[in-house]
């Protein structure tokens, strides 16, 4: 694949979470400011603005346009529809089953929604109108265990998850949620991680991989094998200071959360 820087959006001061529409529209969430913008045809208007303080996290947006934001301080996933307006909250916060602490992404797969329960390490599986499905996982360093789990992604049968500080990604099967496989060691060589956050799968089920703290975007073969990377610590277009969460528009577009660069890079990949 080749890559080709395609522009910055500049003006945010902690975006985390990035998700395109249907319609191409890119969702950003913006932490620290407690809001998500939206940007369509070259210009970044206001979507949500939170009252509260709930930090907003990754998001993700259903086929009709509903968007589900991780409110990560509240243990809570706010449903807004396409105009903004907000919906039910899913989740509580805590520790119990049905609970979520610190959440920080959130993944829209048919009539679920997948969540990383971060800092209760596991994945929450909930319905779109909020009962609780399923939980998996558990601390630890071994298959389908997890350090941190940051950020899920879903296509088709698979979940992608990122096992930060474990430096690897998980792939389960998204119907019986048993695990396929995990790649990733942690390091700065080609295939390695420090610290992994956003994922998203490309068109063609490829994995894109935020390594966070390598400053670089790697992208690997739908069975975990190492194709590309891009990027590098700095501030000049197509470097990046810790990036957080990402996203691949339908076109191919990588959009990046450039965290500590307050700005989201855009990218496109060609095969």
């Amino acid at each position: 694949p080749t890559i080709k820087f395609v522009k910055s959006i500049e003006g945010f001061e902690s975006p985390w979470g990035v998700a395109y529409g249907n319609d191409g529209a890119l969702y950003i969430s913006d932490t620290d400011a407690q809001k998500i913008s939206i940007f369509q045809n070259e210009t970044k208007s206001n979507f949500v603005k939170f009252d509260s303080k709930p930090f907003p996290r990754d998001l993700s947006i259903n086929p009709n346009g509903d968007v589900f934001v991780v409110l990560s301080s509240l243990g809570l996933i706010q449903r807004c529809d396409k105009n903004g307006t907000l919906g039910p909250k899913i989740g509580a916060k805590g520790r119990r089953q049905n609970e979520l602490n610190r959440p920080r992404s959130v993944a829209v797969g048919g009539d679920y929604l997948y969540v990383t329960d971060t800092e209760s390490n596991r994945i929450q599986v909930f319905g779109q109108n909020g009962q609780h499905i399923k939980s998996f996982g558990q601390s630890g360093l071994g298959p389908s265990e997890f350090q941190f789990p940051l950020c899920i992604s879903q296509q088709n049968d698979l979940l992608a998850v990122t096992d930060c500080d474990n430096h690897r990604v998980q792939i389960f099967d998204r119907k019986t949620y048993e695990l396929k496989f995990h790649f990733g060691t942690n390091g700065n060589s080609s295939g390695q991680f420090n610290k992994p956050i956003g994922i998203a799968f490309d068109q063609r089920g490829n994995i894109v991989v935020g390594d966070s703290e390598n400053n670089r975007i790697q992208i690997f073969s739908p069975q975990g094998n190492f194709l590309a990377e891009f990027g590098q610590s700095g501030s000049n277009d197509g470097d990046f200071n810790g990036p957080r969460g990402l996203d691949v528009s339908q076109n191919g577009q990588i959009a990046i959360a450039d965290f500590g660069n307050k700005r989201v890079q855009i990218f496109q990949i060609t095969y």
